[in-house]
């Protein structure tokens, strides 16, 4: 005769080796989705993304192109895993009426601004020669210029969420 422990014990095993492979096929579908592009995406960040290609000779503009093309996935650029997005993607807020506000409180410039994870990321943006002059066939200047055809003019901002510090309110 089966003792009841040992069905138990078999069944908990059972479910654990399902709720394992449960968890790998989420993974996998979840990665499917980023894959093809099929993440949710809303109205207003494809207005957003618009706006933000509606300026053209912007680093926003030239990052969000390489971001939204297949090249992201297919070029293994420093900047690309660095940078976590645009102000105007990331600031969002759920009332149209205080994200209007959070735009013209941060202005064109900074909404524009690009946000990397660390210092080394901000780095690969950009890179100088000997005598200080940006070298514009590498980082986001050569992207811009050879691949999607278009030049950054003029400066842009960069956030580096590493050098951030938290604000705590009393």
């Amino acid at each position: 005769m089966n003792n009841p422990n040992d069905n138990t014990r078999k069944l908990e095993e059972n479910i654990n080796f399902l709720n394992s492979l449960s968890n790998q096929l989420a993974e996998s579908i979840h990665g499917i989705e980023g894959e093809s592009g099929m993440e949710r995406i809303t109205a207003s960040e494809v207005q957003t993304t618009k706006e933000i290609l509606k300026k053209e000779d912007t680093a926003a503009a030239i990052l969000r192109h390489f971001k939204t093309s297949s090249l992201s996935r297919s070029m293994d650029l420093p900047f690309a895993k660095e940078t976590v997005g645009i102000v105007a993607m990331l600031a969002s807020v759920e009332n149209d009426a205080i994200s209007r506000i959070l735009s013209e409180y941060l202005g064109l410039t900074n909404m524009l601004a690009i946000v990397c994870k660390t210092s080394e990321g901000v780095k690969s943006l950009e890179e100088y020669d000997a005598e200080g002059k940006i070298n514009y066939d590498v980082g986001l200047h050569g992207l811009g210029s050879a691949i999607i055809g278009r030049s950054i003019h003029g400066r842009f901002i960069v956030i580096s969420l590493e050098s951030l510090r938290q604000v705590i309110s009393v």
